[in-house]
């Protein structure tokens, strides 16, 4: 008797639907060649049973052999059926493999192409944007280059500015040298004017009259100029400024008042005041036009002598008094930045 037996091989992982079916078809036709195998050694056993003779009956071996044969042949035939239902199992369980890999296969390709058609927009949207940061890059440049040219002129109008201050300083100062100079000699004029003249007696005709000696001129003694300090600052900017910060207060004082002067929306104002403790005196021709206008405007053209003078913050009176030792006189620089220089 002929006995072959197989093992059947699952796979031990799950693969791609297409291997799954040949595996399934490469089994399947082997379990039709066992099954062939399987019939031709029973035909050639039951070929191999020696026909009984008519009339005799067959011997205890033969049936013995005979059914050993069956209960083998049986048993051969359970293990292919067992076989053949494992590989069924294993053909549902490929099929149902195959399915969900098609699947899976069919959501890959379809973000797949989800994916490519994101790439494509975000390739258009990134060529729009470096396309829009080369304009700009150029419109910054052609704005760089106005911006160069408008400091330039600028510059250039500052310049110009600077040098219109300047002369406008000057003529301010110089109307206002003239003014109090014309305010001056008005005063001299009213100081000076002769006493009434009485009328003379009639003398007779006879007699001669007395000869009347022409009157002394008076002598008005020319100023001396005293030894000292007078204070000024460079500029009227620089007062203005020092003024508008509260860094430093300019009063203007008469025997009986005072006044402190402030810039009020970029104009000179000059409101009554107590008069300081202590002040820096300043010349008068040192004082600004506008300051000047705005003390005569407050105390009505009065004709009193006035005193100008500042407080200082504390670091400005510790250089005037630095530079002070030593010296006999001079005049004393504030700058804008509240540094002082002496000029002798």
């Amino acid at each position: 008797m002929i006995r072959r037996s197989r093992q059947l091989r699952l796979s031990a992982t799950a693969g791609v639907a297409g291997n799954d079916t040949d595996a399934l078809q490469t089994d399947v036709m082997r379990f039709m060649s066992i099954i062939g195998l399987c019939l031709m050694a029973v035909f050639a056993l039951v070929q191999g049973i020696p026909v009984q003779e008519q009339g005799k009956a067959a011997t205890v071996a033969q049936s013995f052999r005979l059914r050993e044969v069956i209960r083998s042949q049986q048993l051969q035939l359970e293990q292919l059926q067992d076989k053949l239902r494992a590989l069924h199992v294993v053909a549902s369980q490929a099929e149902q493999r195959s399915v969900h890999v098609q699947a899976q296969s069919d959501s890959q390709h379809s973000e797949l192409q989800h994916l490519r058609a994101e790439r494509e927009r975000l390739e258009i949207k990134l060529a729009q944007v470096e396309d829009a940061l080369v304009q700009a890059r150029q419109s910054l440049a052609t704005a760089q280059e106005q911006s160069n040219q408008q400091a330039v002129r600028l510059a250039e109008l500052e310049d110009r500015l600077q040098q219109t201050g300047q002369q406008l300083d000057k003529g301010r100062e110089e109307i206002a040298r003239l003014q109090r100079a014309t305010k001056r000699a008005q005063l001299d004029r009213q100081q000076k004017r002769p006493a009434p003249v009485t009328k003379a007696a009639e003398i007779p005709a006879t007699q001669p009259a007395p000869r009347v000696a022409p009157a002394s001129r008076q002598q008005t003694p020319r100023p001396v100029k005293k030894a000292g300090f007078s204070l000024q600052f460079a500029s009227n900017t620089a007062l203005d400024r020092l003024i508008a910060s509260g860094e430093v207060s300019l009063y203007a004082m008469t025997d009986r008042q005072a006044w402190r002067a402030s810039l009020r929306g970029g104009e000179a104002a000059v409101v009554p005041a107590e008069k300081p403790r202590w002040f820096h005196e300043m010349a008068t021709r040192t004082v600004p036009t506008h300051y000047l206008d705005g003390f005569d405007a407050a105390q009505g053209g009065s004709s009193e002598v006035v005193t100008w003078g500042v407080q200082l913050p504390e670091e400005t009176r510790d250089a005037i008094s630095t530079l002070m030792q030593g010296r006999q006189g001079g005049e004393l620089v504030i700058l804008a930045n509240g540094t002082v220089s002496v000029e002798e």
